[in-house]
C-alpha cells in the first residue's frame, strides 16, 4: 500500500488492501488455515479455509456501519479458531489472531472479563506457539486496548494512521510466531523497526504452516476517508 491514499479511499479500503497483501504472503494452500470475522453492531463469523481466495473473498464481503462489539468479536474469533483447529486436527501449529478497529467497545453483550476468559480457555498464549495482537487507529482507546491485553493476554498497538496498522501485525507473525518469542519481543521489534523493513523482511521468510484469524472492525466509521 506504501501510505498512497486518495480523497476517496476508505479506512475500508485502506484494511482491506493490506490484509489482502498479509494473505498472499503468508498463506501456501494445505498448509494455512485462514478466516475472516468482521464486527460491528454484531459479529460475522467465518469457516477456516485451507485456500488464500477464500479467504480474501472473506475479507471482500463486508459492509460498514453500525457500532463496534469489539469484546464480542474477540471471543468468537477465538472460538472460531478452536474449533477448525480441532477439526482439522493442528493443535500443535502456530496461530495468530489479529484485530483491528478504529473505535471503542459499545454494543458488546460481553465483558472485558469474558474476553480474558475466553483467551484463557481457548490457550491462546505464546507458550502455545498462539498470538493476540490488537491494532487500535483513530478513536480507538489505547487504555482499552491495553485493558484487554494486560496480564500476559496478547500485544497491542495504538497508531494515530491507517497506514501504520500493519507494524504490529508483522512483528507478531515474525517474532511470534516464526521466531517463538514472548508478546514483550513483539511490541519490541514493532516500535524500532520500520514499516518497510517488516514488509521486507516477512516476504523473505518462508511460513512452513499458520493458522490465522483476522478480526475486522466493519462499524460506520471504517467508511470514513482514511
Amino acid at each position: 500500500m506504501c501510505g498512497l491514499f486518495t480523497s476517496t479511499t476508505s479506512r475500508m479500503d485502506v484494511l482491506q488492501n493490506e490484509m489482502t497483501e498479509f494473505v498472499d504472503t503468508v498463506h501456501e494452500d494445505g498448509r494455512c488455515l485462514g478466516a475472516v470475522t468482521t464486527f460491528n453492531t454484531s459479529v460475522q463469523t467465518n469457516g477456516m479455509s485451507p485456500e488464500a481466495t477464500e479467504v480474501k473473498k472473506q475479507l471482500r464481503d463486508t459492509d460498514t456501519g453500525g457500532k463496534t462489539a469489539l469484546y464480542d468479536s474477540i471471543i468468537a474469533s477465538v472460538s472460531t479458531w478452536q474449533r477448525g483447529r480441532i477439526k482439522a486436527q493442528r493443535e500443535h501449529v502456530p496461530a495468530l489472531l489479529i484485530t483491528v478497529t478504529d473505535g471503542r467497545e459499545n454494543a458488546s453483550d460481553a465483558t472485558l472479563s469474558d474476553v480474558r476468559k475466553a483467551i484463557r480457555k481457548t490457550g491462546f498464549h505464546p507458550k502455545n506457539r498462539c498470538y493476540f495482537a490488537i491494532v487500535g487507529v483513530g478513536d480507538a482507546s489505547a487504555s482499552e486496548l491495553r485493558n484487554i491485553c494486560e496480564g500476559g493476554h496478547g500485544v497491542y498497538q495504538h497508531v494515530s494512521n491507517m497506514d501504520q496498522i500493519m507494524k504490529l501485525v508483522l512483528a507478531a507473525t515474525l517474532v511470534g510466531v516464526v521466531r517463538r518469542e514472548q508478546y514483550q519481543e513483539i511490541r519490541k521489534k514493532a516500535n524500532e523497526v520500520e514499516l518497510r523493513e517488516l514488509r521486507r523482511e516477512l516476504a523473505s521468510v518462508g511460513l512452513r504452516k499458520l493458522d490465522y484469524m483476522l478480526n475486522v472492525d466493519t462499524s460506520g466509521s471504517m467508511s470514513e476517508s482514511a
